[in-house]
């Protein structure tokens, strides 16, 4: 939380290990919403926990592993996606990102990763 000098990228965080309702995404393309710039400000704190987190909640990309009880996408699968903020430090703003199947829709071969991220989920 702060303002843009307190932002940091890092290349040490382990690919998310997903649970039986979610789908690992490679992430192609994520966008920034008001939720974004609003958790940046502090004006929510208390419900974003754990911290630090990785920004982010909108994204776009191909699946690369499915939980045991997902039926709706399979590896390969084009999607565009929307990480919960609450009780996670995962974000879009990532390489993978671990996303329940219900946060999930298939997008088609005619719209490109940034197109697909910059839709409201």
């Amino acid at each position: 939380h702060g303002d843009v000098n307190v932002l940091k990228i890092r290349n040490d965080i382990p690919r998310p290990v997903i649970r039986d309702d979610q789908i690992l995404v490679q992430v192609m393309a994520s966008s920034i919403n008001p939720v974004d710039f609003k958790y940046r400000r502090n004006e929510v704190p208390q419900a974003v926990i754990p911290k630090p987190k990785i920004p982010g909640h909108d994204l776009a990309g191909t699946v690369v592993a499915t939980g045991a009880n997902v039926t709706r996408f399979k590896v390969g699968d084009r999607v565009a996606a929307m990480i919960s903020s609450l009780g996670s430090s995962w974000g879009s703003a990532a390489d993978y990102a671990a996303v329940k199947e219900a946060y999930a829709s298939k997008i088609g071969d005619y719209i490109d990763f940034e197109s697909a991220a910059s839709l409201p989920m």
